[in-house]
């Protein structure tokens, strides 16, 4: 429908089908008055409006025609090449060369009036749009015979070409009731004619623009009629088509799997046809290996017999010689018999000497404690006698203080000293009586030394540190006595 036609051509091709096309003649008419002036205005845009929706129509006509040709002669091939029967459709082109025929004959019964132009150019209008209901209903007949892309286009087209010829008709009335109202009242009736063609059509039915109309109104009917049964059947058309995409897609997805499948079983064949040539080859290989494993067992055995001889000679050698070796292991064991008894009386030895050990080492025990405490004590002797030589010093300058004071305190302090040597004689007396116990000894010396501190005369506090210190000595003494 976007290609471009030249005009010559589509008339040639219209005059071929037998349609004569002739340029409308333009209307020169000498206004007298404004009212006529207006009316021709009028009638001059109405025949421009005219002549360009009849070119626009014509081409139109002209495309649908040669599509119509085609479809026709697809279906005519179709039909041969299934070994049927052709459609007894007649060409489309025939209807509309007798609907413009016809036309023709109209505007010509009409060109006696002086408004012979504006009466063809109605009657023309109407036969381009019975041309037009008559393709469209050729184009819809050709659709319900081939459902192809092209028959949709020709659907269409005839539908368009049906809505342009009713808009054309309509403004053609339009034009003509203007036209007839600006007309003086001595063209009126002329006017009225033109202004009502029903009237005229209804007086005359055996006229052309009559059965025109008629064919018109019978091909709007058969196109109305066609039009639903083609929506129903686009309408199933649409059900089936989508049923059948959703069967191809179903199949396209088995053919998707399949072929999926297909390069997994080539992958899968490819990598066993790679793993049984890697397992020929680790076969052979393997039979190789084995060959020469063959090869070197057969070596490996002959030279095991050769050591398993050697080694049965030797085995006899053996033999002999444990038999020699049993020989001195049984003198061995009447030797160590022997020796076992021997070992039993040693083991008796050894034990007595370990009871005398012990006994040895308890006396050595006890003579080690006797030698610690006589140590101690000549320790503490050696202290107590350090101990007796500082008193005896300190006694030696409390007499040397005593004979440089008076003489009163002379004798008081020699009546005094005189009765202590008495008193502590009979201590020596005692003390030389009882030699026996060492222990006892110590303490009587002890106590002497206590004494003779009490009676002391001195410093108080020295004399009390003294016996302080005497007195932890004896205690000290007395507990390791005991």
């Amino acid at each position: 429908m976007g290609d471009k036609v030249d005009l010559l051509q589509l008339k040639a091709r219209l005059e071929k089908l037998g349609v004569h096309i002739d340029a409308p003649a333009v209307y020169n008419a000498s206004p007298k008055h404004e009212k006529r002036s207006e009316a021709a205005g009028l009638k001059q845009g109405a025949d421009t409006s005219w002549e360009s929706h009849l070119d626009r129509s014509s081409h139109e006509v002209a495309q649908l025609l040669d599509r119509c040709n085609r479809v026709h002669q697809a279906l005519n091939k179709s039909a041969d090449t299934d070994g049927e029967e052709p459609p007894a459709t007649k060409p489309i082109a025939n209807k509309a060369a007798a609907a413009v025929a016809a036309a023709r004959a109209a505007a010509a019964a009409a060109a006696g009036t002086k408004h012979s132009r504006t009466a063809a150019r109605s009657a023309s209008s109407s036969s381009s749009s019975a041309a037009a209901a008559a393709t469209a209903v050729a184009a819809a007949a050709a659709a319900r015979a081939s459902p192809s892309k092209d028959s949709k286009l020709l659907v269409r087209a005839a539908q368009r070409l049906l809505r342009n010829a009713q808009a054309e008709a309509e403004q053609v009335d339009r034009a003509l009731t203007v036209a007839a109202a600006a007309v003086p009242e001595r063209q009126a009736p002329a006017a009225a004619a033109i202004k009502k063609p029903s009237a005229a059509v209804s007086a005359d039915r055996g006229s052309p623009l009559a059965t025109v109309l008629a064919q018109y109104k019978e091909a709007q009917a058969a196109w109305a009629q066609d039009k639903a049964k083609l929506r129903r059947e686009a309408v199933s058309c649409r059900k089936q088509a989508g049923k059948l995409e959703l069967e191809l897609a179903k199949l396209q997805r088995l053919h998707q799997h399949k072929t999926l499948d297909v390069s997994s079983l080539r992958a899968a064949l490819k990598g066993r046809d790679l793993l049984l040539e890697e397992a020929q080859a680790r076969s052979r290989q393997l039979e190789e290996a084995l060959a020469k494993s063959q090869e070197v067992a057969a070596e490996k055995l002959c030279s095991l017999a050769a050591e398993r001889d050697d080694l049965q000679a030797l085995l006899l050698a053996t033999l002999q010689r444990l038999e020699g070796v049993e020989a001195v292991v049984a003198a061995a064991d009447a030797t160590s018999a022997a020796m076992e008894e021997k070992v039993r009386v040693l083991e008796g030895e050894r034990h007595a000497a370990l009871e005398l050990a012990a006994a040895s080492k308890a006396e050595v025990v006890q003579l080690q404690e006797a030698q610690r405490r006589l140590q101690w004590q000549s320790q503490l002797l050696e202290k107590m006698s350090e101990v007796q030589l500082r008193r005896n010093k300190r006694k030696s300058a409390a007499i040397k203080e005593l004979l440089s004071t008076a003489g009163t305190g002379e004798h008081s302090s020699g009546g005094a000293a005189a009765g202590k040597h008495s008193s502590s004689s009979p201590k020596a007396q005692g003390k030389h009586r009882s030699p026996g116990n060492p222990s006892q000894v110590l303490q009587g010396l002890l106590d002497e030394l206590l004494a003779t501190d009490d009676d002391e005369d001195g410093d108080g506090s020295a004399g009390a540190a003294g016996r302080g210190g005497f007195a932890d000595d004896s205690t000290l003494f007395s507990e390791s006595v005991q």
